[in-house]
Formats: C-alpha cells, sequence, structure tokens
C-alpha cells in the first residue's frame, strides 16, 4: 500500500509544470531549509511536493548506543546504517496560512560478515533481534499533518522584511506493518512475543520508527530579511513537542526544540547553513539523555522552471551524553538516532494552482516622440483623456520609444512635455495590429521681460554689492556688481516683489511689475544699518524754521526712502553754525527738525518711527571761520536708529 501510494506522490511531482518562488520547503514540509522552517510566508495558491533523503553509514566498531545504554561494538568490517527519506505534500491557503501533510519512509540495517554465535545473542539488549548476521528493517514512520500562519512586522513598502509565524503540527501512527529481513528463520525473544508485534510497535533494528501515540506540538518562527538585490535571510525556531506516550520514560520523552538558520539568495543559488537541537525532557534521572546540538550547511539550486535541489549535511557538534565519545551515535530513549555525521538529498517542486484569466487580446500603439525642431528624443507623458480607465505611460527619455497596450477601438492620445505645446491626437487600434504614432513636440515659447537696476548706499551714492531674491516664486536669486551696484535678470511677466539684501545694511524690499519684451528698472538706496544720511539742500527763512519751498524736492525724496524701508526708525537732527549764542542756535536747531518732522507725517510717514531733535552748533563737519564752511554745518541729518 505504501509503496503504491508513494508512487503516485512521485508521478503527481513529476507531472506537474510550476514556477520558481524564492525558498523551499524544509523535509517537514513549510518553506524552511533543512530543519529551520521559516516565517516568510508562501506564496498564496502554490502546492509544494518534497522529497528529502538523509541517510549515513559507518563501520560497526565505533560503536552506537541502543535503547538500554548500552555501546554495541562490531568488528572493523562490519557496517551500520540507515535512511530517512521525508516526503511531503503542502499547500498555500493565502499568503499567510498554508496546510502541509507528510510522513517519512525508515530504513535501518547492520551487515555483518560473520554469524553472531546463540550464545553471544543473549548479551543483546531486550526489545531487538540482534542474533543475526544480516538484519534490515523498512517501514513508514509516523505521518504529520500541520499548519503555518504568518504575520508581517514591517509595511509592505519597506526594503526589509521582517516576519513572525506559527507553525503547529500533530503526529500519529501510521499503522504500517515494517518488514525485517535476516539471514535464517532463527530468532531470540526476550520478551516472549512475536515477532511481528514487536515490528509493529518499534520498527527499526537500533531505532523506534514509531511512538505509537498521537503527539502534537509547535514552534514560533521570526524571520528577517536584508534589503538589497542579493537579500539575507536569518531564521530562528523555538517550539515544543509532547509525545502523548512520554508516561514511558523508556520508549519517548517530551521535547524542547529550537534552531536557527542563515540563508543568502545568489540568483538560482542557495547557500545557507543552520543550528539544530532536541532537548529530550525525561521523566526519569537515569534514562539516556541524547540532546545533540547539530551543524547542517548546506546549498539550494533553484530553476526557473520550478525545480529546487538540496544538497548538504549534518555534524553533529555536542550532546548531553558527555561519558560517550564522538565515534558513537546515539540510539535515543525516543525516535531516531543522532549520529557523528548525516548527509541531505532533496528534491522539491512549486506549482502555482491559481491559473491566471487569460485576458483577451489586444492591439498595440507605439512609436517615437521627439522634438520637431531638433529630432532628439523626449521623455514625454502619453496620457488618454478620453479613457480615464487607461493608465497614463511615458516613454524613454534616452530614445523617446513607447509601446502601449490597448482594446480595440478609438481613443484620443495626448502626448505633453514640460516646455512642449501638448497634442491630442485620434487613433483607431486594432486587435493583434501595431498602429504606429511618432509625434514630434514645438517648444512652447514664454514670453519674457528684463529688469534691471543700480543698487546704492543711501548716504555716499556708492555702489553696493546685494543680493537680490523673489520671495513666493521659484525665480533664482541673483546679485548687483560689486564695481558698479548694477543688476539684471530675465522673468517671466507679472509683478514681483524684490527683496534687496547686503552685509551692514537695512534689508529692502519694493513691488515691481516686469512687462512682456520690456525692460523694467528699480534702483535701490540702501541704509547702513546705524548710519546718518546728512540732507544736503533743505533750506530755510534766515533765523527762522520756515522751509523754503525749493527744500520740498529733497524732503520728498527722504520721505520716498522711509517708504521704501517702512521698518527703519530714524532721528531728524537738525544743526547750525556759530553765529549767535548757543541757546539760540540750540532753539533754532529744535525748531527747524520739528519743521523737517511735520512735513515728512504730512507726506504719509507714520510719526511713530520719526523723533526731532536740535543740536544747535555743538557737532560741526566744517570750519565756522569761512562762509563754505558755515553753510555745511546749517544741515539736517537722519541717524538711523532701528530697523
Amino acid at each position: 500500500m505504501f509503496k503504491k501510494g508513494f508512487v503516485i506522490f512521485a508521478g503527481v511531482a513529476l507531472l506537474l509544470a510550476a514556477h520558481m518562488t524564492q525558498g523551499a520547503p524544509s523535509i517537514y514540509g513549510p518553506k524552511g531549509l533543512f530543519r529551520v522552517v521559516s516565517a516568510d510566508p508562501e506564496d498564496r495558491g502554490t502546492m509544494s511536493l518534497n522529497i528529502h533523503l538523509v541517510g549515513f553509514s559507518q563501520p560497526l566498531d565505533t560503536g552506537y548506543v541502543n535503547t538500554a545504554g548500552d555501546t554495541v561494538h562490531g568488528q572493523a568490517s562490519d557496517t551500520y546504517g540507515a535512511g530517512d527519506l521525508y516526503f511531503t505534500l503542502g499547500y498555500s491557503i493565502l499568503d499567510v496560512w498554508s496546510l502541509y501533510y507528510g510522513g517519512t519512509l525508515k530504513g535501518d540495517a547492520i551487515d555483518t560478515q560473520n554469524e553472531v554465535d546463540a550464545g553471544a545473542r543473549t548479551e543483546w539488549p531486550v526489545g531487538r533481534f540482534l542474533g543475526y548476521d544480516n538484519r534490515r528493517s523498512i517501514g513508514l514512520g509516523d505521518m504529520q499533518v500541520g499548519t503555518k500562519l504568518t504575520l508581517p512586522l514591517l509595511p509592505r513598502e519597506s526594503e526589509s522584511k521582517l516576519f513572525l509565524g506559527l507553525d503547529a503540527f500533530a503526529s500519529f501512527p501510521s499503522g504500517a506493518k515494517w518488514k525485517m529481513d535476516m539471514i535464517n528463520d532463527s530468532v531470540v525473544d526476550w520478551r516472549s512475543m512475536e515477532k511481528s508485534d514487536v515490528l509493529e510497535n518499534q520498527g527499526g533494528v537500533f531505532r523506534y520508527f514509531t511512538t505509537n501515540g498521537i503527539d502534537g506540538g509547535g514552534r514560533f518562527l521570526f524571520t528577517f530579511q536584508t534589503p538589497g538585490d542579493v537579500p539575507v535571510l536569518f531564521h530562528t525556531n523555538v517550539g515544543y513537542i509532547y509525545r502523548s506516550s512520554a508516561a514511558d520514560p523508556d520508549m519517548i520523552a517530551n521535547q524542547l526544540i529550537a534552531g536557527f538558520g542563515t540563508e543568502v539568495q545568489v540568483g538560482y543559488l542557495t547557500p545557507f547553513i543552520e543550528v539544530t537541537t532536541e532537548q529530550w525532557i525525561h521523566d526519569t534521572e537515569d534514562s539516556l539523555g541524547t540532546s545533540p546540538i547539530r551543524v547542517s550547511p548546506g546549498i539550494r539550486f533553484n530553476t526557473p522552471f520550478g525545480l529546487a535541489i538540496d544538497l548538504g549535511a549534518d555534524f553533529r557538534v555536542s550532546s548531553e551524553n558527555e561519558v560517550l565519545p564522538d565515534t558513537h551515535f546515539y540510539v535515543t530513549t525516543g525516535l531516531g538516532a543522532a549520529p557523528p555525521w548525516a548527509l541531505h538529498f532533496g528534491l522539491s517542486y512549486i506549482y502555482d494552482l491559481v491559473v491566471p484569466i487569460e485576458a483577451p487580446p489586444k492591439g498595440v500603439i507605439a512609436g517615437k516622440v521627439y522634438d520637431a525642431e531638433t529630432d532628439e528624443p523626449l521623455g514625454a507623458t502619453i496620457s488618454f483623456p478620453s479613457d480615464t480607465a487607461v493608465a497614463s505611460t511615458t516613454t524613454d527619455p534616452a530614445t523617446g520609444l513607447y509601446k502601449i497596450q490597448l482594446d480595440e477601438g478609438t481613443y484620443r492620445v495626448r502626448i505633453a512635455k514640460d516646455g512642449y505645446k501638448s497634442k491630442d491626437i485620434p487613433v483607431q487600434v486594432f486587435t493583434k495590429r501595431t498602429s504606429l504614432l511618432d509625434v514630434g513636440l514645438e517648444k512652447r515659447v514664454v514670453a519674457r521681460g528684463d529688469l534691471t537696476g543700480k543698487i546704492t548706499d543711501a548716504s555716499s551714492g556708492q555702489p553696493v554689492g546685494a543680493n537680490v531674491s523673489f520671495p513666493g516664486t521659484d525665480v533664482p536669486e541673483t546679485s548687483s556688481d560689486l564695481s558698479t551696484g548694477i543688476y539684471k535678470t530675465t522673468l517671466p511677466p507679472g509683478t514681483y516683489t524684490v527683496e534687496v539684501t547686503a552685509d551692514g545694511y537695512v534689508p529692502q524690499a519694493l513691488p515691481v511689475v516686469v512687462e512682456k519684451d520690456r525692460a523694467a528698472i528699480q534702483n535701490f538706496e540702501l541704509l547702513k544699518k546705524g548710519g546718518k544720511i546728512t540732507l544736503r539742500g533743505i533750506n530755510f527763512d534766515t533765523g527762522k524754521a520756515t522751509i523754503r519751498p525749493e527744500s520740498f524736492p529733497i524732503l520728498n525724496q527722504a520721505a520716498g526712502l522711509l517708504k521704501k524701508n517702512p521698518n527703519v526708525r530714524v532721528e531728524i537732527q537738525g544743526h547750525t553754525d556759530s553765529v549767535g549764542s548757543d541757546s539760540y542756535n540750540l532753539r533754532l536747531s529744535e525748531a527747524r527738525a520739528n519743521s523737517v518732522y511735520q512735513y515728512l507725517v504730512s507726506q504719509g510717514i507714520d510719526p511713530t518711527r520719526l523723533s526731532a531733535r536740535g543740536y544747535g552748533e555743538t557737532m560741526p563737519v566744517a570750519n565756522n571761520v569761512t562762509r563754505e564752511g558755515r553753510a555745511l554745518n546749517r544741515r539736517i541729518d537722519f541717524q538711523i536708529l532701528s530697523q
């Protein structure tokens, strides 16, 4: 019955067409390495079929420890061997949920050249028929069914991947009758049991093939995948297996299971390594403790058609039983053996059961978008304004080529690129035919205007090197020439706020209107921070504070300067020559400063920005001996107080 089922299983695997996916089944069924299971989710709708062989063979004189705890040796020419053929079938219902089912075909053999005499047989352990030269046992181990759940812990768009999973499983006896071959028909029955009964309960020559109970367990899964074209995956498993027959310490025990593995996915090759252990929890202190730790390197060969081939080996690095040398392998107080080494060979197929719905045949429009003047290819956007269901696309910037599949029909195609005039073109698409559409775009002529001017020191009239910016726009900043103070730029027509800044000067911002094909001129006079401006040509009636009319244009310029710098506060300072008494000159200078104050307020200057003060003859700038010197001393100054 088993042979028939196995042939059907293998035949189905060979007939399935498959596609390659990242990862292949572990020996237990879910995606993983050898024994380490990955939390990485399976692909929805995929079926996996896996056959995995683990086997070893050693000279018998190295010895093994049987279930009674005795060390058994043979001759150097004698050998023993064992093999497990795992076969599993898995199916992923969802990306995060998969089911699997499988079992193990087990085989044990001891091959000796000489018969063991009847007297020597009494020294073999209870429960094993070892009185024959050649002993071989083959049969099914326990069957297993399980399910795996996966939870992604990082957003889908994240380059790194982190998964948490749970793998729950249960095993049960297969009910198989094991077959033992031997040289002769004589048998030693240490328990006065029929050979078939003993074999049915235990199975192997020197291993148990079944626990004769329904067992269950689970393992938590953690997987982290690094970003990049060559991802590295790290897996961690921690779990527990409950054995329903664990009450018999000579038969089986519960287990703590753990494993860690890492793999590197390099194209079709995936080298990996894992460390695994099963820690037996015995009910009695004198039970044989054999909790091995294995290191298992391997390599997986993936193919484009869904076949994965695994090659690798186990190397035992430690065990609880420190008395036994590394030349022994252990027949545990439960299932299986822990040899010093074992070889792995696996074949896996991945088949996608989700049949894609074949799309109806389409037509194609293809062509090139280029500069109509230079014939240079353009990276343009192609959209379909009359059919919003059709997604827009872009041409290749290097070649200008494009190709779009569409249902048969008439479409309005829009080709657009920044800086070019867009085009709307009707095109007819026919099924299974290609319609050629080459499009040349003309550059869009953008109206421009010039802006220029000169930036100077308001006091000295000297040129100033300043930065000129246009807040609230994408127009790049420019600057004035250090030697001339002249700046110049080209702008689209419109109204702009032009801001001028320079080290040591009060920033100034003015509105400017730029017209198409015309040059706008805007000069800037900057006030020095804490500086002083002398208003030359401000004349008053002799001995009075009355401003003469010829002084109004100069005062109007001063008012304009204050309006251009609305955040500046100034002190209006009145000064006289030395003719007359000190007290007279002080009163006269203050009266004249107040006259200028009143005039500026009448021109719309905020009075809170102004203060007036007379200094009389105390701050001369020239000699009062000459007429020219006295004329220079009679003046009005603006002292910049703050911004």
